[in-house]
């Protein structure tokens, strides 16, 4: 939400441009710039969860056997959680945030994000909306549900595959995550797809990353988060191996230096970016793209075993709290809504806006309270009860 809110003030009128155009010299800014790999977080869960939730029903329920046969279940499983608000999402979006407000820049802004929502609302609903016409953008922020999706798809297949040879399954999973880096390498190389760091520029932050074959070719495709969903798959069969076995993480004093060493170095990673923007050259940029996500989706992923295994108490009783169990609850009707609210602030705006800290943070914290006071009522009422419905009739 603070990026995005960041985000709609290119795409607005502003009475003093120049502090856009240079408040990424300020190192703070790159967690704008380069923040967004962050996101893999989600692959990576998504991932895990799906592959040892599987693993555990076929443990808890001995007459059952890993197959494909239980995919169309797994998919409805999915698809129950999150097809409902979606297209009801979609829907307002679609027809009447249009009439919500007025102004100046309502109509490019707003009114014309609810007609690229007409116009790709199948798209959108079949969750293809990255692959097809993606230059045409309908709630920016859905690139994620459909990449999720498409990787959904695959990690199930993997994980029914492979569930009966857990070790065999570790080995493949490594070597197609090396493997899928190497492929984001030979594809940033060959065509010229860089990492969005390279793109977020003034111009095209103001044009929606429009037209930016890096943003959707590569960003926004579900190739370029393959790593993450494969670590997810990696993460998932390991620990649900080394706990058949007993194995106890706070004996190996490795794991607690890896541990203890990975929070702090996701940011470092981030700022890293600061370095690689210096060099230009078409193989240093692509060596960058290949290992900017990849890289931090391993230092996630040593951070997510370390609390899966309660390396650190305090971290477990506090990530444990269960205030933070309500607000992931509501995550899809956040991650729905806040986009909309960004764009409306902008777009309802009568006089030029004034950039600053306090102006684009006092926005931020209306987005923040607008789209949860929006989430609670959707997850109540929307979400929740048509997720039940949907899986009690599925199974």
């Amino acid at each position: 939400m603070m990026a995005h809110t960041t985000f709609s003030y290119y795409t607005g009128y502003t009475y003093n441009p120049v502090f856009l155009e240079t408040h990424g010299r300020n190192p703070l800014s790159y967690f704008f710039y380069n923040g967004s790999v962050i996101v893999q977080t989600f692959v990576i869960v998504s991932s895990f969860l799906l592959s040892y939730n599987l693993l555990l029903h076929v443990d808890k329920n001995p007459k059952k056997v890993l197959g494909l046969s239980m995919l169309p279940r797994s998919l409805m499983h999915r698809l129950s959680r999150i097809v409902p608000l979606y297209l009801f999402v979609l829907g307002l979006a679609s027809t009447w945030w249009s009439h919500a407000n007025d102004g100046a820049l309502w109509t490019p802004l707003v009114e014309a994000e609810v007609a690229r929502c007409r116009h790709k609302f199948w798209t959108q609903a079949l969750f293809i909306n990255n692959l097809y016409e993606p230059n045409t953008l309908c709630l920016i922020q859905t690139w994620f549900l459909a990449v999720d999706m498409q990787l959904y798809i695959v990690a199930a297949v993997l994980t029914l595959l492979l569930g009966r040879w857990p070790r065999l399954a570790l080995k493949l999973f490594g070597a197609m995550f090396l493997a899928s880096v190497a492929g984001i390498f030979a594809i940033s190389y060959k065509w010229s797809l860089f990492s969005i760091l390279y793109s977020m520029t003034p111009e095209v932050i103001r044009m929606q990353l429009t037209n930016q074959d890096s943003f959707n070719y590569l960003y926004t495709a579900p190739w370029g988060s393959l790593p993450a969903s494969l670590m997810g798959l990696f993460l998932a069969f390991l620990h649900y191996d080394l706990e058949k076995r007993g194995f106890k993480a706070n004996e190996h004093r490795w794991l607690v230096i890896a541990y203890r060493l990975s929070v702090p170095s996701m940011f470092l990673w981030v700022f890293a970016g600061l370095l690689f923007q210096q060099f230009t050259s078409p193989e240093a940029k692509a060596i960058f793209t290949a290992l900017d996500r990849p890289v931090f989706v391993v230092l996630v992923s040593t951070a997510l075993f370390g609390f899966c295994n309660k390396i650190d108490e305090l971290w477990w009783k506090f990530l444990s709290w269960r205030g933070f169990m309500i607000l992931g609850r509501m995550s899809l009707s956040v991650l729905l809504f806040h986009w909309s609210y960004n764009l409306s602030i902008m777009g309802g705006r009568l006089i030029a806006a004034q950039a600053s800290v306090l102006e684009i943070g006092g926005d931020w914290m209306a987005v923040i309270f607008l789209t949860y006071v929006t989430a609670v009522p959707a997850t109540l009422l929307v979400e929740y009860p048509l997720q039940r419905t949907l899986q009690a009739v599925f199974g």
